[in-house]
């Protein structure tokens, strides 16, 4: 079995007229950005750990305004990111196929105007810490989930760029789609109108198939890799991506299971 064929099409080479250095990118991500985000990641964890009672007492802040601001601003920025970047995914995985889409970084290196939204994905993870500073201003609790998936997800997408591992395009197209949902609904629900049930079980349903197809996708490139595919992934690459999947997977599934079929159990008991 001899490995496909990934190499760009003529018309697929470039992005005229749009200006970003993906080398030069990559660089400062690892020398300055990866440094200054294990700081933070630190820094977080203290704010965590600081906190573990503030829920308990003190007085809500009133921050439906900044609230909705901030859900509608990631929002917009995610729905614009999904526009940007599933267009390019769709493209690998349809037209040259799976095998390319988890063992060709084409999406760096052809395609800049994805690179560039890709490296801002990256970016907006720490912005993305405002989540939990909201939690805390109106004393609610912070779950292991929340915490654990904001703190890991930073130091993992940009080990990722830096090594412009080839399944990035799947966790960045994916995470832009769910999350350009995900803050929508939230800035609706802030607003004060009445959403039905079954759409945040919906969004949920697609964070677990987000982990799933993030699963598929690293295992894909795993199976190219040991039949010595050539495959733009490295051991640490499939290791890192495998482990942190497999958990969010079984972590959402366990936050889906508590707060929707536990509630429906006991509802049809009563």
């Amino acid at each position: 079995m001899e490995a496909m064929d990934c190499r760009p099409e003529p018309e697929t080479e470039k992005s005229p007229g749009f200006d970003f250095d993906p080398q030069a990118s990559r660089k400062w991500m690892r020398d300055a950005w990866m440094p200054f985000a294990v700081v933070v990641v630190l820094l977080y964890l203290l704010l965590v750990i600081w906190s573990r009672g503030l829920a308990k007492g003190g007085r809500k802040v009133e921050v439906l305004v900044p609230l909705v601001a901030w859900n509608g601003g990631l929002a917009i920025f995610s729905a614009v990111g999904a526009w940007k970047v599933f267009p390019w995914f769709y493209f690998v995985l349809f037209s040259r196929g799976f095998y390319c889409s988890v063992c060709s970084n084409s999406y760096m290196t052809e395609s800049r105007e994805t690179g560039y939204w890709i490296f801002l994905f990256v970016l907006s993870k720490i912005p993305e810490l405002g989540d939990t500073v909201f939690l805390l201003l109106k004393r609610q609790p912070l779950t292991f989930l929340h915490c654990y998936h904001h703190a890991t997800v930073i130091l993992f997408t940009a080990h990722i760029y830096v090594d412009f591992a080839a399944t990035g395009i799947w966790f960045c197209a994916l995470n832009y789609v769910v999350h350009a949902l995900m803050y929508s609904y939230y800035t609706v629900r802030t607003m004060g109108f009445r959403v039905p049930r079954w759409i945040a079980k919906v969004i949920t349903c697609l964070q677990i198939l987000q982990m799933v197809l993030g699963t598929a996708a690293t295992a894909g490139a795993f199976y190219y890799k040991i039949r010595r595919f050539p495959c733009q992934m490295n051991g640490v690459n499939i290791v890192v991506s495998l482990a942190l999947y497999l958990s969010y997977w079984v972590l959402f599934s366990i936050f889906f299971r508590n707060s929707y079929v536990k509630t429906i159990s006991k509802c049809t008991t009563q």
